[in-house]
């Protein structure tokens, strides 16, 4: 009888083996993907129209990031608080007591401080239609505003926020003239000190100031694209309707566009930024040690010059990081780091250092005229070393080739 070899039976195949095949497999085809990404990055990096493009992108990308998070961002902020500015206004008005004298004083310091980071965006519409002029002429007419206020208490004139929009003197409203009313010296008057037709007259004042500000925004946004009650605001206070600028600006080289490339729109974008910085933020910070007897202080001088300061260095920090602290994707940051990411570092480590010098001459006022002097000239080493890194960055943006033609008649 013959004997037959055992029959042998393969092992079963476990779910826990096809899982790990499974995972084997999505390991592989991982990798491949992986090498696949690196040798498109190293041709990439080895064909310079592929580097073109991609820094084109980047830069389309952060102009958007710019006008988007940045600009009507600000100017959306500027809006809201001008309207709790005038909120409480109105309720000074309904009862002139201290709380809504303190609640109107600390509106206008918020508004302010926003009104002062919109300072890197005062060209385009602003410098059109005159928004720096309108919402804060400096300084304002005292003459005429005292005379404009007597004739409302006698009942020879009706003063609403119509009538100081159309006025021609723009010197009889905005932020300075409040600055006027609401403060002597320095420090916020008594309540007891404002007569009804002042109250009456900063009502108009600050209602011109909201109308004007959300007019603002919708020259960046397009009225169109306002809410339905910012809309509104503007049909009421009879100003027309207005076109987005910042349709313009993130789209360059469309028909009719003055703004025929990216570079163009990058070097009307460095020019408030470095205007900011050179003529006011510099000189700014050299001034502060001067006419600090604030007995002696005229009535158009800051009430606050560092916290001036500091919404004027935060205005232009958002410039270039393209966006409010809040809001921010793509900025200028971004497509400078594209050509050198130490100097973009270094900038953004300028503004930290530039922070904490203004914060720090701030603190040192009741130090010893040495220690304010040393802090002093601290602070304005750190803001011209920002100055000095920004204009090292500005040809490196607004000549790369990936954003031509440099000059609007260049084809």
């Amino acid at each position: 009888m013959s004997q037959h070899a055992p029959h042998k039976v393969p092992p079963a195949r476990s779910f826990l083996t096809f899982r790990m095949s499974r995972s084997f497999l999505a390991i592989l085809v991982l990798s491949a993907l992986a090498l696949a990404v690196v040798s498109h990055r190293l041709r990439q990096q080895n064909d310079p129209v592929a580097q073109q493009d991609a820094r084109a992108h980047v830069a389309l990308a952060a102009v958007a990031g710019y006008v988007d998070n940045a600009v009507i961002k600000t100017i959306e902020m500027l809006a809201a608080e001008a309207e709790q500015l005038n909120r409480a206004s109105q309720n000074l008005q309904a009862e002139r007591s201290p709380a809504h004298l303190d609640a109107m004083v600390s509106a206008w310091h918020a508004a302010y401080g926003i009104w002062k980071t919109t300072s890197p965006y005062l060209y385009g519409p602003a410098a059109q239609y005159d928004y720096w002029k309108r919402l804060a002429t400096w300084p304002c007419d005292k003459v005429l505003i005292d005379h404009a206020i007597l004739q409302l208490e006698a009942g020879e004139l009706a003063v609403d926020s119509r009538y100081l929009r159309e006025e021609e003197v723009a010197a009889l409203r905005g932020f300075y003239t409040l600055q006027y009313l609401l403060f002597q010296n320095g420090v916020p008057r008594a309540v007891t000190d404002f007569t009804a037709a002042e109250v009456d007259y900063m009502v108009a004042v600050t209602q011109a100031l909201f109308e004007e500000s959300v007019d603002f925004e919708a020259t960046w946004r397009g009225t169109k694209n306002l809410s339905a009650e910012k809309a509104a605001v503007l049909k009421n206070a009879g100003l027309k309707p207005r076109e987005s600028y910042g349709d313009a600006f993130k789209n360059p080289g469309t028909p009719g566009n003055p703004y025929t490339s990216l570079s163009i729109s990058y070097q009307d974008l460095f020019q408030d930024i470095s205007g900011v910085l050179s003529d006011e933020i510099v000189p700014g910070v050299a001034e502060l040690l001067e006419g600090e007897d604030r007995g002696e202080m005229a009535y158009w001088d800051s009430i606050d010059p560092y916290a001036d300061l500091l919404h004027l260095l935060q205005g232009v920090e958002n410039a270039y990081l393209g966006g409010t602290p809040a809001v921010r994707t793509l900025g200028v940051s971004d497509f400078l780091a594209e050509h050198d990411p130490a100097l973009d570092r270094l900038i953004r480590i300028s503004f930290a250092h530039a922070y904490f010098r203004v914060a720090a001459l701030r603190d040192s006022q009741g130090g010893t005229p040495e220690e304010r002097n040393l802090a002093a000239r601290i602070a304005e080493m750190e803001v011209e070393k920002l100055v000095a890194r920004m204009s090292v960055a500005i040809p490196q943006v607004v000549l790369d080739p990936a954003v031509e033609p440099y000059a609007a008649y260049l084809k």
